[in-house]
């Protein structure tokens, strides 16, 4: 109080700093009465050890970093609205208010049908994921507040610990299956550190009377395949088991890997059909090197033998050959536009996706034309033009995401970014009349590609993770 009163005469630096310190003190101290008074509350706990809120999948919480500390008002239920096919979900945040939580245990029950009609939503529907913390290190392109420690991956379940005045987050999924009826569920997430009195937090699902049935944008995800061997000791190429954990996850969340391909057909054919079973609206079966191959080159005619394949096993078509984007004024329009009539012609089932900096060639045939979506956000079309690209069946618009960059105005995947902007990147190209997006690579895992767009994280025994990113990006898909 003394150092306090305006009155006082002037204080040393040293005093000053234990002032500051002693205010920080004071501010946590007040945070954890704050919690602790919202838990007992909402919870109906006298005097409890630990909080618990429910958050949106979209805000980041974080034990390290200030910038995404939880809110003080704590809510003790979730309620989830989804139709057939999709998942939804949300994070679950423990707060540890005194006392270290030792081993927090984290479970899920059935969702009851309310009034006891049909079956339950399973226990085995919903999974949990323990949202971990990445660091960014200062670099000049970022800001300052951009810095720091930022709540990205997703971790396999497990108990965890949590210390005093910290908060620890999980991810939960509910994934509604076709089968389930419409109508309303109802669960539990039951949360029990060690020693401690569970608290359980209600869980509420409306099921939509309708179904997702496929994804309608097509979201393109090249994985670097040196990175992923380097990362796991692998000498050659890529265990099956890794490839289709790589596979499985990203199409779970709306994005089709390019899958890798070696000389053997049947084995590619198994392959891809690991892919479009999961969902993949579009397998890129070629990524040519060179703006304009030769119509004969063996990659684009082995390309075409098994988009004919994909079609024929009722597919349709889904095989695609992508072309390196031509930079503006380029003089190989002339080419690419005879390329795409040959392409048309034999074999006509291979989708060819090309692109540029600027307009297409007028009389070019080509499936997609991707325009790399730069640091400036594009201008917003004419309504006309939308319609006109939404009702395209050739030739449609896609966007090329470039490296991201923070701070661009620009809804993109960089990791400094908010979670809305990976979210609202679907629906923005929905509004431009843009029918598929190409990423840069979701894999690459060295420092200074954290943030370029690196959706999946490395994990345990060939086990890749997921990211908020990536959920983000899956429920904007939806």
């Amino acid at each position: 109080e003394k150092r306090l009163d305006p009155k006082a005469g002037a204080l040393a630096a040293a005093e000053l700093e234990a002032a500051q310190r002693d205010l920080a003190t004071l501010a946590d101290e007040s945070r954890r009465v704050q919690w602790q008074a919202a838990a007992a509350r909402v919870f109906g706990i006298p005097d409890p050890g630990f909080a618990v809120s429910v958050a949106p999948p979209g805000h980041r919480v974080s034990a390290r970093n200030p910038a995404f500390a939880p809110s003080a008002q704590l809510t003790g239920s979730c309620e989830l609205a989804a139709a057939a096919g999709e998942a939804e979900s949300f994070q679950v945040v423990v707060i540890a208010l005194w006392e270290r939580l030792a081993a927090v245990d984290v479970a899920v029950s059935d969702l009851l049908p309310v009034g006891g009609q049909g079956p339950p939503l399973p226990a085995s529907a919903v999974t949990v994921a323990l949202v971990d913390e990445v660091q960014v290190r200062p670099r000049a392109e970022l800001a300052p507040e951009e810095t720091g420690w930022i709540p990205d991956p997703l971790l396999p379940p497990r108990p965890f610990d949590v210390e005093p005045g910290a908060p620890r987050s999980v991810l939960v999924t509910v994934s509604v299956p076709p089968e389930l009826l419409p109508g309303d569920y109802q669960g539990t997430v039951t949360v029990r550190p060690k020693g401690l009195e569970a608290v359980r937090v209600g869980v509420r699902l409306h099921r939509w009377d309708f179904a997702l049935l496929e994804r309608r944008l097509p979201v393109v995800g090249p994985l670097d395949e040196r990175a992923i061997r380097a990362r796991y000791g692998y000498d050659k190429s890529i265990p099956q088991p890794c490839r289709r954990r790589l596979y499985d996850l990203l199409l779970r969340h709306g994005v089709a890997p390019i899958p890798f391909l070696g000389g053997d057909e049947a084995a590619d054919l198994d392959e891809l059909r690991f892919c479009l079973e999961r969902g993949a609206g579009l397998v890129v079966l070629h990524e040519a090197a060179e703006p304009v191959p030769q119509a004969r080159d063996a990659n684009v005619v082995r390309a075409g033998h098994v988009a004919k394949k994909i079609a024929d096993a009722g597919w349709g078509r889904r095989g695609a050959l992508v072309l390196p984007l031509l930079p503006a004024g380029d003089r190989e329009g002339a080419r690419l536009t005879d390329f795409g009539r040959g392409l048309a012609r034999e074999p006509p089932a291979l989708l060819l996706v090309a692109g540029g900096d600027g307009e297409p060639p007028g009389d070019l045939v080509a499936n997609y034309w991707r325009r790399p979506l730069g640091t400036d956000p594009p201008r917003q079309p004419h309504d006309d033009d939308v319609e006109v690209r939404l009702s395209r069946t050739a030739r449609r618009e896609a966007w090329e995401l470039v490296a991201a960059i923070s701070g661009s105005g620009l809804p993109n995947l960089a990791l400094t970014s908010r979670l809305s902007d990976a979210r609202l990147l679907p629906w923005l190209a929905w509004q431009h009349g843009v029918r598929a997006l190409f990423l840069r690579n979701v894999a690459r895992w060295g420092e200074a590609d954290l943030g370029g767009g690196a959706l999946i994280y490395p994990g345990a025994q060939g086990s890749p993770c997921g990211s908020l990113r990536l959920v983000a990006l899956r429920d904007g898909v939806d």
